[in-house]
């Protein structure tokens, strides 16, 4: 199992010092959020909040990903980096696995993969317990599987 740490919303001074203890920590990698701007005005609800109201605005620091990537790459030796639009990304080895032939769902805080005929469940931290499941993928041997937090969570 891999897990990477979003670092969304977290203030730019502190990126890498949260990249090195990631790393100390044994993540994965660091997801950065990628954000070009923030609308004027919001007319829909937001759907992550009670309120309906973001937690951010406009004045909400996003730095560019790709320079942000570069600094923490730059202060550590093993993270993998990516840009995520929030949430959180879990990665599971599945070598042989047709993609054609994969189930995937959560339940009581597992998650459970079924493989061909091979079934397996993988109990979950509490931010991905807490989390729904919002896709799960099959890319060059390895499960990928989004979670995103629940409204109000």
């Amino acid at each position: 199992m891999k897990l990477w740490q979003v670092v969304s919303f977290s203030e730019p001074e502190q990126l890498l010092g949260i990249a090195r203890a990631a790393e100390e920590a044994g993540f994965h990698g660091v997801l950065v959020s990628d954000h070009l701007f923030f609308p004027g005005r919001l007319a829909s609800r937001y759907p992550y909040s009670a309120d309906g109201k973001p937690a951010f605005d406009g004045s909400t620091p996003f730095p560019d990903a790709w320079t942000t990537i570069a600094a923490m790459a730059a202060v550590t030796e093993r993270l993998r980096f990516a840009k995520e639009e929030g949430g959180y990304r879990l990665e599971l080895p599945l070598p042989h696995a047709d993609p054609g032939a994969i189930e995937v769902a959560k339940r009581e805080g597992a998650l459970f993969v079924a493989a061909g005929g091979v079934r397996r469940s993988v109990p979950l931290p509490r931010p991905l317990a807490r989390s729904a499941l919002a896709s799960a993928r099959l890319a060059a041997g390895m499960l990928v599987v989004r979670f995103v937090p629940e409204p109000a969570l």
